[in-house]
């Protein structure tokens, strides 16, 4: 832990605790992530209980989610214009203070030497909100929301909308506004104590101005709510996980085929679809919305036939894969690659 942290994020308790006060003692454990700027973060578990019964710190919290907005409109405004740039609040959490009455519920153990695992347990507690309460969300976007409602200025609107969570995502017709853009946004937020870092632009002007503030993404790819941007080509595109198939496990292979549920194709709500029916009929559907009437009595579920436990037995492993979906004339068509099966699974 750093002595900047602990001044202003955190401080060290040295005084018996009067036995009044409310007293909660909070888990940490590292966690490893994909980022230049955090290589390691350290999670405390609001949520740990310390019984199946008892309460946890999140449960005595009032969950209030905040105000946001949509994801899919700012990532439409974001390549709306010629030049993009994106930025996050650098611990956005942890630079609201939390009030003194407060900080006693959010106290955890540290080691006096952290490089000497026997070294003795000291003990702090928070002097900010801290990233794992549940009300944590909802403070933060107050407090950004008051800030910028005290202080209008030339992009108040503008940044209001671009606003998710921690993150800022805009964009610009003109260089020389979103230049204009970046100098008047971290001075506001340098004002209510909070540092904008890790910019990213397509703009070469805007790269220089943030390397010379030491506030540039160090990022190859930058994380765009979700998605990845490379501000070189300009080109947005998702993250695609390399997973080795060959070890995946499938549902067949974790269970017996005569311990499925059968259910007659006549009351399978997935052969709607599969068989055509109009949009009309398919949102009043009382089968898709609820379901076959016997799904849930058990003993009014439809049982097996000999010859189609037989057949089951022997259908092959693969899944049906769905080629085409087409849509026309309000009817949805389905085609697959594989027979159409009578054999459906319910659990």
């Amino acid at each position: 832990m750093s002595r900047k942290s602990e001044g202003s994020l955190r401080e060290l308790i040295t005084k018996k605790s009067n036995q009044n006060i409310k007293l909660h003692y909070i888990p940490h454990h590292p966690v490893k992530k994909d980022s230049v700027t955090t290589p390691i973060r350290i999670v405390y578990d609001c949520s740990c209980k310390q019984t199946p019964d008892s309460a946890s710190l999140n449960d005595c919290l009032l969950n209030v989610p905040p105000k946001l907005n949509e994801v899919t409109a700012i990532l439409l405004r974001f390549r709306l214009n010629k030049y993009a740039v994106s930025t996050d609040i650098e611990k956005a959490f942890l630079n609201v203070g939390l009030d003194i009455e407060d900080r006693d519920v959010t106290r955890f153990f540290w080691l006096s030497k952290p490089t000497d695992p026997n070294s003795d347990l000291t003990t702090y507690r928070f002097k900010s909100v801290l990233f794992g309460a549940t009300c944590s969300p909802f403070i933060l976007n107050a407090v950004l929301s008051k800030h910028l409602n005290n202080h209008p200025f030339d992009f108040t609107e503008k940044l209001t909308k671009d606003l998710y969570v921690d993150n800022i995502v805009s964009s610009f017709e003109s260089e020389e506004e979103l230049l204009k853009y970046f100098k008047l946004v971290r001075s506001l937020f340098a004002d209510g104590g909070f540092n904008l870092r890790s910019w990213a632009s397509n703009s070469q002007l805007l790269q220089v101005l943030a390397r010379t503030e030491n506030v540039m993404d160090k990022d190859q790819l930058v994380k765009i709510l979700g998605l990845r941007w490379d501000t070189a080509s300009d080109t947005l595109g998702f993250v695609t996980p390399n997973l080795d198939t060959s070890e995946l496990i499938t549902k067949r292979e974790l269970t017996e085929e005569l311990t499925w549920r059968y259910c007659p194709s006549e009351s399978n709500p997935a052969d709607l679809l599969s068989r055509g029916i109009t949009v009309d009929k398919f949102k009043d559907n009382r089968l898709w919305m609820h379901g076959p009437d016997w799904l849930t009595v058990e003993d009014n579920w439809p049982e097996w036939h000999t010859d189609e436990a037989q057949i089951l037995s022997t259908i092959a492993q693969q899944e049906v894969v769905v080629d085409t979906v087409q849509a026309t004339q309000n009817k949805f068509y389905y085609t697959h690659d594989t027979r159409d099966r009578k054999c459906h699974r319910f659990e």
